[in-house]
């Protein structure tokens, strides 16, 4: 069985506001396929409104794939913020790069 680092947080806010909640698994080189990509954020339905997919890429620091609990989306603002803001305060390689290049699908 694979497993995933997996993080739910909150996007555009500071205290006890819930902000907007997102959540992102970590696929590092295990990457899903769309159909368990579509599962797990069904899954997530009425937690958070978007889930962010993180893998490995070639041309960048990260891949991100979103997708809604209904189908793949082309972008989502706050998932991104939350999940770059917990990549970056993890990972002191990236808080180094003045840029960090980041691909969508």
């Amino acid at each position: 069985m694979k497993s995933y680092k997996y993080i739910k947080s909150n996007a555009f806010t500071a205290g006890v506001s819930l902000g907007n909640p997102a959540a992102c698994v970590f696929t590092n080189g295990k990457p899903l396929t769309p159909d368990q990509m579509q599962s797990v954020a069904k899954e997530h339905k009425g937690f958070v409104m978007e889930m962010v997919f993180v893998d490995n890429s070639t041309v960048a620091d990260c891949k991100l794939t979103y997708y809604s609990s209904e189908c793949e989306v082309d972008f989502c603002g706050h998932g991104t913020i939350a999940t770059m803001y917990s990549m970056v305060k993890d990972n002191p390689e990236l808080r180094a790069k003045p840029v960090i290049k980041v691909k969508e699908s």
